[in-house]
């Protein structure tokens, strides 16, 4: 499954195509998005600097829906400086070794 992401004012509309996903800033749209592609059925790595905020969103979505077939959390936090390359290279293996492979990157960030 691959999603398509288009915000607008007033909504999202988050389309399954793919299965997993990375969710950098995980507040506002993006919490709200990686809760929809957890609810299609797809995992995320929430990819944030500050630990509390990103430890707390993967929690609040691993308590809302649980594991994935084999035990997977829905979410994965890795805390992530986007602004450094070395932490997104590991940002990006990590996400590889627990999913298997990374499908999409929304960026919320700066």
């Amino acid at each position: 499954m691959r999603y398509q992401i288009r915000c607008a004012r007033d909504h999202d509309t988050i389309c399954p195509r793919e299965k997993e996903a990375d969710a950098p800033g995980i507040r506002g749209i993006g919490e709200a998005c990686a809760h929809r592609f957890v609810a299609e059925g797809g995992s995320v790595v929430i990819a944030e600097l500050r630990e509390t905020v990103g430890e707390q969103a993967a929690e609040r979505i691993n308590r809302q829906y649980g594991n994935r077939d084999g035990g997977m959390p829905s979410a994965l936090f890795v805390r992530c400086d986007v602004a450094q390359e070395a932490e997104v290279i590991r940002l990006v293996q990590r996400t590889t070794q627990t999913f298997g492979r990374l499908a999409a990157l929304p960026v919320g960030g700066a």
